[in-house]
């Protein structure tokens, strides 16, 4: 077997290896594509990324990566493509922020839903909005720029305008969350964003991450909107 031949065999055993710690993983094809013949030095970036896909920390943490394959990871990974941040944690969940936002409408015609004033969850609010958006033949521009923002699925998560309560639960991360951000150049956490929390008629509730004050301004003015997700630990 050939020097060619036996690098392709190393990197198999890296990719098949069930049994080798990430640090062991890591250190053998480094040692291997470091050899001046190795096939492609590039591949030592797939091989990292292979053998911690699926993976995830013992300790979910706020700030950490989210992939779209379901890794978690405190690091940027190569190659691998992030689709969130980890903005507040549960036992067994994770509330991710998407790492996109766009300035709209809450609802541009004021559409009225007043079992949305007190609601804390923002995925069954979002599908109250669209559903009732339906059937009152309205807008609801936030919340399903939200749910359909390919941004914000992982594994067949659903991206949703978050609550309130949701918003106050990331504001006491986000140190945490726009330092993660800015290290992949996305738009931090800063200035107001939709709730999916209506005020009255007219008004929906408005989160600022500046001064973790609550306001609430007309339906058919534009805000920030940015989509969240859940995902299971």
């Amino acid at each position: 077997m050939n020097r060619k031949e036996n690098l392709e065999k190393a990197l198999r055993d890296v990719f098949q290896s069930q049994s080798m710690t990430l640090e062991q993983v890591v250190t053998l094809v480094a040692r291997v594509f470091n050899e001046k013949y190795a096939v492609n030095s590039n591949l030592i970036d797939v091989a990292c990324l292979r053998a911690k896909a699926g993976q995830r920390p013992d300790v979910v943490t706020p700030g950490m990566f989210v992939y779209n394959d379901g890794t978690i990871a405190a690091e940027v990974l190569p190659q691998g493509k992030v689709k969130g941040v980890i903005g507040y944690v549960e036992p067994q969940k994770a509330l991710v922020v998407g790492l996109d936002q766009i300035s709209l409408p809450w609802s541009s015609d004021c559409l009225n839903i007043k079992m949305l004033q007190e609601i804390t969850d923002g995925q069954e609010a979002t599908f109250l909005l669209l559903g009732e958006a339906k059937k009152q033949n309205k807008q609801a521009e936030a919340a399903r720029w939200c749910f359909e923002s390919c941004g914000a699925r992982v594994q067949n998560s659903v991206g949703f305008l978050p609550s309130l309560e949701e918003l106050k639960k990331l504001f006491a991360n986000k140190t945490l969350i726009n330092l993660s951000l800015r290290m992949l150049n996305a738009p931090e956490l800063k200035g107001g964003y939709w709730s999916a929390n209506e005020f009255d008629w007219n008004y929906a509730c408005n989160f600022d991450f500046n001064s973790f004050l609550t306001a609430h301004y007309f339906k058919n003015l534009s805000s920030y909107v940015r989509s969240v997700f859940w995902i299971k630990l």
